[in-house]
């Protein structure tokens, strides 16, 4: 009697789903945002891995209820310091820069495992996880830029740590315009209106984690992307809130 043999055809499978590392800054109000985004990023089909810690992970119940197959928390042991109190910025960056070794360990091991489902082909990560940006060159994977405030916010302060302007001595007190010629419109603004942490990192204010605030900053820049929860304008009285995808430099010259 004559048997049948049934093969399958490898180029019949489907393609395992692209994965997505996805490193908040634990803190609701960064958080919050970039859990909505991820849940987009969902639905449109990638897979995500989001980094969480023990005291952050309730946050993500809902994105894990709505998409159980694709999206999966990566939990670490909660700080000895607690990124969401009244400390400043440097603290914090300092106590999440301590994740760099054990998830680009993590990283690492998705890699030689040799599975595409489990290889990681981009990291999405807050824009206070500069940190991050040497991890995914290692990788040899790209790093987007989550950024939850607006687009000329983010590369004012961007352009401040690249250019590092200082008032002059004989500057008029906190008056001191400094100009942005890279930015749309180009815009000056007064001293006192820029970023407070970039004034005290020039002021010498910003403590033993001063520079630990500019490298952030900096490796940003080395990205290959920034996402920005923007606005863009609609005529002179009406604006549209949209995510968008801001390539290239985020200098401002």
């Amino acid at each position: 009697m004559a048997t049948t043999t049934t093969t399958s055809d490898p180029a019949a499978a489907p393609a395992p789903a692209p994965h997505v590392l996805l490193v908040p800054y634990p803190a609701r109000g960064h958080m919050q945002p970039l859990l909505h985004l991820a849940s987009r990023l969902a639905a449109a089909g990638l897979r995500l891995t989001v980094v969480t810690t023990t005291s952050t992970l309730h946050l993500l119940s809902p994105l894990l209820a709505e998409h159980p197959s694709s999206v999966s928390p990566l939990t670490f042991p909660s700080f000895e310091h607690d990124t969401s109190g009244p400390t400043s910025v440097g603290v914090d960056l300092h106590a999440l820069a301590a994740l760099r070794e054990p998830l680009g360990e993590w990283v690492r091991a998705r890699a030689r495992s040799g599975g595409e489902g489990g290889r990681v082909v981009a990291v999405l990560s807050d824009f206070f996880c500069g940190w991050t940006q040497p991890l995914a060159a290692e990788a040899g994977v790209p790093r987007l830029v989550f950024v939850p405030s607006g687009v000329l916010a983010t590369a004012a302060t961007h352009s401040l740590f690249r250019r590092m302007p200082r008032p002059p001595p004989a500057a008029a007190g906190r008056e001191y315009a400094v100009e942005f010629p890279g930015l749309p419109g180009a815009p000056a603004f007064p001293w006192r209106q820029l970023s407070r942490m970039y004034r005290s990192y020039v002021e010498g204010h910003g403590g033993e984690h001063a520079e630990a605030i500019k490298n952030n900053f900096l490796w940003n820049l080395e990205s290959s992307a920034f996402v920005c929860n923007t606005t863009r304008s609609r005529g002179a009285t009406s604006t549209r809130s949209r995510s968008r995808t801001w390539r290239g430099n985020a200098s401002g010259r």
